[in-house]
């Protein structure tokens, strides 16, 4: 406990007994007593000048003097020590004041002096008097640290005796030192047999129902407003809205207490399962299983709905009836490996300048392509032809100088497609033709083409002239010899008055062939009337073709056409 200490202003005297001097003497200390009536004595500390405090002597409460101060007669003085003595106050519960201001005195300061009272004291100068004993709990700004350790020297003495401890490395006993460990839910301490002892823990209960009292070291009770406590008079009024809890008004507030593990309650959410009471919480059970068994459908829980739903995944299918479609544009709809999957319906044009296209609602339509268009007209041998209307016209067809059309008829006497490996297919036909006006091979270029139903040509070759040979109205084209890669192995052209003949033989791809085959299946509809395969010859300005003869739709190996 910090003390404000002053100046001394008294003096020791001592005695000097009549014989040889004596090895002791005595000495009146005096002080100025506190103001604080709370005091209940004074302990007086005394020590060598190079020494420490020992164990105070009680002065207890002495009679107050005339001029108001107190005093103690301290004996067995040592004539050969100096001494330095120190004053302190202390109260009932044990808290003692820090040390008054210290006075110093020796034997030689009094030898000199004589005492004629014969109370062993000097007549004038017989007490140390001390000017004034600090009330427990004042601080003295004017307390030096002379050792520099930040502690005031007064009340350095004992500073850091722990509670309980008997004596510390200065020697201070706990009744030297106030007995208060700083924690303030102790109560209050006290010094027994030099020993500082714990009081009686602090009650804290303020009484009032709806607090938390506590106690914490450094302030003491702390009484902090319990969330949600309301003061209550009966049960009804302490519904918090757990299910899990029971609640009662007991002692003026609400309590609430956790109901047995187990017990059934519900959080109205159906998707969590069966719920119940877990430590006083309503804890959700298993989820609810909503699986349908049914591999197209996502499954889930509505917790608003309170029930199970099921929504389709699209294009998942397990039979192949789950992929019957309102698209007429898909054909064969069918399941597989858990999905739908269906083709494309394929629009054919149904005539030239006309182009197919898919309606969703209707399937298969035709639109007429823009007038100008250029075309291929029903008769290839039609140069220049456009799309007028949607239909595709041409100028008529023009006249030789000998007064013949240039378009021919070709007559089909032999056409037909055999297969030769799993890369190609062998062509032969042979056909004849008017030519009244005969053949000029050597001079004009001779061109085959065979055109699909739609107009569009999937075959065609062209040879030079002079790359025939001529033996008198005989032409021969050997493509065994030729550089070209045209797929034209063999023609002859023979020319009988006014009749020619015509034939070849062709090695086609089976990617070019196999898609006419296709194509030539789909001109052979019944539905699509005037439909079939061209084959057209040009030489010079001489066009020969035929337009109307068919081809079976059966045959892997073998098309034979007529």
């Amino acid at each position: 406990m910090a003390a404000v200490r002053h100046v001394l202003f008294a003096f020791t005297s001592v005695l000097i007994p009549a014989a040889a001097l004596a090895a002791t003497y005595s000495a009146r200390v005096r002080w100025q007593p506190s103001s604080a009536s709370t005091v209940a004595g004074y302990r007086i500390y005394q020590r060598s000048t190079s020494g420490s405090y020992g164990a105070p002597q009680q002065a207890g409460m002495p009679t107050s003097a005339a001029d108001e101060t107190m005093s103690f007669v301290v004996s067995g003085l040592d004539v050969r020590t100096d001494y330095v003595f120190a004053v302190t106050a202390y109260l009932g519960s044990g808290v003692e004041s820090s040390l008054s201001n210290e006075i110093p005195i020796g034997y030689a300061q009094v030898a000199p002096l004589v005492d004629s009272d014969g109370d062993g004291l000097h007549d004038g100068a017989e007490d140390v008097n001390l000017n004034r004993i600090v009330d427990p709990g004042e601080t003295d700004p004017n307390d030096p640290d002379t050792d520099g350790d930040g502690v005031p020297d007064g009340p350095d003495r004992c500073q850091g005796t722990a509670p309980g401890a008997p004596v510390n490395s200065s020697g201070c006993s706990c009744a030297q030192i106030s007995c208060n460990n700083g924690n303030a839910c102790d109560g209050v301490e006290t010094c027994v047999a030099g020993v500082c002892q714990p009081g009686a823990p602090l009650n804290c209960d303020d009484g009032k129902p709806c607090t938390s009292d506590s106690c914490t070291a450094s302030t003491g009770c702390v009484h902090t407003p319990v969330s949600g406590c309301t003061a209550c008079t009966a049960s009804s009024q302490c519904n918090d809205g757990n299910p899990c809890t029971t609640d009662t008004c007991t002692a003026g507030h609400c309590q609430s207490i956790a109901a047995p593990n187990g017990t059934a309650c519900n959080d109205g959410n159906v998707c969590n399962g069966a719920e119940t009471c877990q430590a006083g919480r309503c804890t959700a059970g298993a989820p609810v299983n909503c699986d349908d068994g049914n591999a197209c459908t996502t499954d889930g829980c509505d917790p608003i709905l309170g029930q199970c739903t099921h929504l389709s995944l699209p294009g998942c299918c397990t039979t192949n009836s789950d992929c019957a479609d309102r698209d007429a544009c898909t054909i064969n709809e069918r399941c597989e490996a858990g999905a739908c999957v269906s083709d494309p319906l394929v629009c054919d044009a149904a005539a030239p300048c006309t182009r197919a296209v898919c309606d969703p609602r209707v399937g298969c339509t035709t639109h007429p392509l823009p007038d100008g268009t250029a075309c291929v007209a029903s008769d290839p041998c039609g140069q220049n032809s456009v799309c007028t209307g949607g239909i595709c016209e041409g100028p008529p067809a023009t006249v030789t100088p000998g007064g013949e059309p240039t378009g021919v008829q070709l007559e089909v006497s032999s056409f037909f497609m055999k297969r030769l490996t799993k890369h190609s297919w062998r062509l032969v036909a042979i056909g004849s033709f008017a030519a009244p006006l005969g053949l000029d091979l050597p001079g004009s270029p001779f061109t085959v083409a065979l055109i699909d139903a739609g107009g569009l040509p999937f075959y065609q070759a062209t040879v030079e002239g002079s790359e025939f040979t001529r033996t008198g109205d005989h032409y021969l084209y050997d493509g065994e010899d030729s550089i070209s890669d045209n797929g034209l192995k063999k023609v002859e052209l023979w020319a009988m008055g006014e009749v020619a003949q015509v034939s070849m033989t062709v090695k086609v791809p089976a990617s070019v062939a196999d898609a006419a085959a296709a194509l030539v299946v789909r001109a052979n509809d019944v539905d699509i009337p005037g439909w079939g395969i061209t084959w057209l010859i040009t030489i010079g300005n001489l066009c020969v073709r035929n337009t109307t003869f068919l081809c079976p739709t059966n045959g892997s190996r073998l098309k034979p056409c007529k």
